[in-house]
């Protein structure tokens, strides 16, 4: 049986540099609490986290941080499916895209994201042949 170090690449990947959730004294004790991998008790994560991305690269499964994991819902979903759910605590964190209006996922290339005031700009110009689908913020 072979075993390997799981981490996320720096390379041709984007990276998240800091998560900011209310009731915590400073980032840094946060970011050591998840790089120490001390479980939250019930109560301690009480919302989702934003997290700052830094956009220079794409946003993958596992964005980089020498820190802690930050997994994508599909990488999460997956495992689950492997039956680790109950081994990993996996907390809300929501990826901040920025000032962002208009981007593109790598995963989904050939969609355009913008944002919903550049839509309700569209809609409010009388802007014709265009269609729209709300996407789950996750």
């Amino acid at each position: 049986m072979r075993f390997y170090r799981w981490a996320s690449s720096s390379e041709g990947n984007s990276g998240i540099r800091e998560l900011h959730i209310k009731g915590w004294a400073d980032d840094f004790e946060l970011s050591w609490r998840l790089q120490e991998a001390q479980p939250f008790g019930e109560g301690e994560w009480i919302q989702e986290a934003p997290a700052e991305w830094d956009e220079e690269g794409p946003l993958t499964d596992m964005p980089f941080n020498p820190n802690f994991h930050l997994v994508s819902p599909r990488l999460r979903a997956l495992l689950e499916e492997l039956g680790l759910g109950a081994e990993i605590q996996f907390l809300p964190v929501r990826v901040a895209i920025g000032e962002a209006r208009v981007f593109r996922v790598e995963e989904f290339d050939l969609i355009v994201v913008i944002r919903e005031d550049v839509k309700a700009a569209m809609e409010g110009a009388g802007i014709t042949g265009c269609w729209f689908q709300e996407l789950e913020v996750v």
